[in-house]
C-alpha cells in the first residue's frame, strides 16, 4: 500500500481522485492548494504527490520549487496534473524536477496506473543505483544517470499523451499546427538526452 497526496484547487476533482486511489487499496491525502500541500507535508511523508499546474495564489511550479528545496521532500516522486499543455520551454525547465505529466481530461483508470507505472520505476531505478554505488561507481555519474533517466521516461510518456491529444484534433489546422511544433521540440529534447544517457551508461557499465 501507498501513500499518495493529491493537491488539486478542483474540489470535486480532487474528491474523484480521492476515491479513485482508495478504492485500489491505498491511503490518499487532499489539499487544495500549494499552501495547503507543504503543511501536509510537515505531518507527514507520502510516497508520492499529484500536483496540479494551475492553481492560485501559489502556482504548481512554485509548489513544486518549495518541494525539491526542502532536503526532507526533495526525493518524494511528483506527477503534474494539468489541463494546460506545457510549453517545450516550460518542459525543459522543469524536467529534471518531475517524475510525469497526466493532461486533463484525465481517464481516471490511467491515473493508478501511472501511479503504479511510476512507483515501480523509481525502485528499480533505485536497485540500479544502490548496486552502482555498491560496486564503488562515480556518485555524480549515478546521479546524472537517474537524472536523465526519469526525465526520459517523463518525456516519452508526454509525447504519447500529446499524441494522442493531436489526433483528436487533427481537424483544427491550427491545434494541429501547435501540439505538431511542440511535439518536435520534445522529440529533439529526447534526442540529446538519449544520447546523453547511452553515454552514461557506457561509463557505468550499464547495459
Amino acid at each position: 500500500m501507498y501513500t499518495v497526496l493529491i493537491v488539486d484547487d478542483m474540489v470535486i476533482l480532487a474528491m474523484v481522485i480521492d476515491e479513485l486511489v482508495k478504492s485500489s487499496g491505498s491511503k490518499s491525502i487532499v489539499a487544495h492548494s500549494g499552501e495547503e500541500c507543504l503543511e501536509c507535508l510537515r505531518k507527514e511523508k507520502p510516497d508520492m504527490i499529484l500536483l496540479d499546474l494551475i492553481m492560485k495564489p501559489m502556482d504548481g511550479w512554485e509548489t513544486l520549487g518549495k518541494i525539491r528545496e526542502n532536503p526532507d521532500t526533495g526525493n518524494i516522486p511528483v506527477i503534474m496534473l494539468t489541463a494546460k499543455v506545457p510549453s517545450p520551454d516550460e518542459i525543459l525547465r522543469h524536467i529534471d524536477f518531475i517524475d510525469g505529466y497526466l493532461m486533463k481530461p484525465v481517464l481516471f483508470d490511467r491515473i493508478n496506473s501511472e501511479i503504479v507505472k511510476m512507483l515501480e520505476f523509481r525502485r528499480s531505478l533505485g536497485e540500479i543505483v544502490s548496486g552502482g554505488e555498491d560496486g564503488g561507481s562515480d556518485a555524480e555519474l549515478l546521479s546524472e544517470y537517474t537524472t536523465l533517466a526519469i526525465s526520459l521516461k517523463v518525456m516519452e510518456g508526454l509525447i504519447e499523451q500529446l499524441n494522442e491529444i493531436y489526433q483528436m484534433n487533427v481537424p483544427d489546422p491550427r491545434v494541429s499546427a501547435e501540439y505538431s511544433s511542440i511535439i518536435m521540440e520534445i522529440e529533439s529534447a529526447i534526442t540529446d538526452r538519449d544520447r546523453r544517457f547511452s553515454e552514461v551508461k557506457s561509463e557505468l557499465n550499464l547495459f
